[in-house]
């Protein structure tokens, strides 16, 4: 790879970067002062038109609000 290249690729990664963010829902869950039940309807729309996947954090989320919710 020419060092033009590797200049472009790098500078078109620094420009999509910032646009590249988890789920809302994802970072309510790691944020404390976050409402559980916002974080809930979040996830909620985010997974209502689509399949479950592996990997793609729909366990994990069950497993906090399994964990959360009766501490609401």
């Amino acid at each position: 790879m020419t060092n033009m290249k590797k200049i472009l690729c790098l500078l078109a990664l620094v420009m999509v970067v910032p646009y590249a963010h988890a789920q809302e829902w994802v970072d309510g869950m790691k944020d404390h002062r976050v409402n559980f039940y916002e974080v809930q309807k979040s996830f909620n729309e985010y997974w209502k038109d689509r399949e479950v996947e592996k990997g793609k954090g729909w366990k994990q989320f069950k497993r906090w609000e399994n964990f959360m919710e009766p501490r609401v």
